[in-house]
């Protein structure tokens, strides 16, 4: 089969981000691997039928390198089972590859049986898109817990965006502490969190840490304080995977600010920004009200319509580092090298928030 290049699918609220890394794919990728007039971005048709069926229909692929790029994002179901018909559609037209690159992936917090007869959806969709729909190449940014890549075969590929908000700290100590770390201070949001984000201790290593111990009372989300971080006079940046309805970041700030914390700046990679029962706004309105001062997320879900009613947000965009990790894969180079320091330099974006620390 003769090898014609590579094409980048996303469907509708994933295609935001993936303007954005086919940008920069576009930019990088060698040009053997590009189609004439460069690389751009995809959109399948999808069909819905009267019976609410989907059905996808694609570009000619056969002989190409196939990138689909899918984020969680609402509706939620409808999305996924249109990324199935994609999937399908793709596997049944002789593509000569095919990766699946999750800047978000759905169902990733369903990811352990921590309660008796539950469901684990995260195993489920890894068993599903392996051996259903027959994906091989998989790859996740900042899943909530690294094991999730194991329950793919083979392993998912994992990339993360610490390197971005190690980056970013250290611009906004040198730009606004004129290099006085004392000042400043990690306050991790749970055990869980000050593992999985370890590796932002080694990248600023000057910085005092500590982590709000905390246990959930139930799936609510009800929460338990177990001890306090003594922060008294320090800005604060409390680190977490994601917002979701905020309610835990504004309890966790609420003890911070009681124990003196100056200022707190929050950052989170992912921002679902939802909450059954309330709608948008009265989310945004939530955290505006709160202890929060600014929240640094990444682009990796959409979410423009939510941040238009707080000014608390700012966004990173991870669209450079995804591009990169995707060329790695499709020049079957090395994506572990992403998590070496000085070769995830290439990831930077160079454009980060400015946050003020009056």
């Amino acid at each position: 089969m003769k090898f014609r290049g590579v094409k980048v699918f996303a469907l509708p609220g994933s295609d935001i981000l993936a303007e954005k890394v086919c940008f920069h794919l576009d930019q990088t990728l060698p040009i053997a691997f590009k189609p004439e007039g460069g690389l751009t971005l995809t959109r399948p048709d999808i069909f819905s039928f009267d019976n609410e069926n989907v059905m996808a229909q694609i570009d000619n692929v056969r002989g190409y390198f196939v990138v689909v790029i899918h984020t969680q994002c609402p509706p939620l179901h409808d999305r996924l089972f249109s990324l199935f018909a994609l999937l399908d559609a793709i596997q049944n037209s002789n593509a000569a590859d095919l990766l699946l690159a999750f800047p978000y992936m759905p169902y990733a917090r369903s990811d352990r049986k921590d309660k008796p007869r539950i469901s684990v959806m995260s195993k489920v969709m890894a068993e599903f898109l392996n051996n259903v729909l027959g994906v091989r190449r998989v790859m996740l940014l900042d899943p909530h817990d690294s094991h999730v890549k194991h329950y793919f075969k083979p392993s998912a590929d994992e990339i993360s965006s610490i390197y971005l908000y190690a980056d970013f700290i250290k611009s906004l100590i040198a730009t606004q502490l004129a290099g006085d770390t004392e000042r400043i201070m990690l306050a991790f949001s749970d055990a869980s969190a000050a593992k999985r984000f370890s590796k932002l201790t080694e990248l600023l290593p000057d910085l005092k840490h500590d982590y709000i111990d905390k246990y959930r009372k139930d799936h609510k989300g009800t929460l338990e304080l177990q001890k306090e971080i003594l922060c008294k006079g320090k800005i604060i940046i409390m680190v977490d995977d994601e917002v979701c309805s905020g309610n835990t970041a504004i309890q966790d700030a609420e003890s911070l600010k009681t124990n003196g914390a100056e200022k707190i700046i929050m950052i989170a990679p992912h921002a679902p920004l939802a909450k059954i029962g309330l709608t948008s706004e009265q989310i945004m309105i939530r955290i505006k009200d709160s202890p929060i001062d600014q929240i640094i997320i990444t682009d990796t879900i959409p979410a423009e319509e939510k941040l238009k009613f707080s000014n608390k947000f700012q966004v990173i965009s991870v669209a450079k580092l995804m591009a990169l990790a995707i060329q790695q894969t499709i020049l079957d180079e090395s994506v572990t090298k992403l998590h070496d320091f000085s070769y995830a330099e290439q990831c930077k974006t160079g454009n980060y928030p400015v946050i003020k620390l009056d």
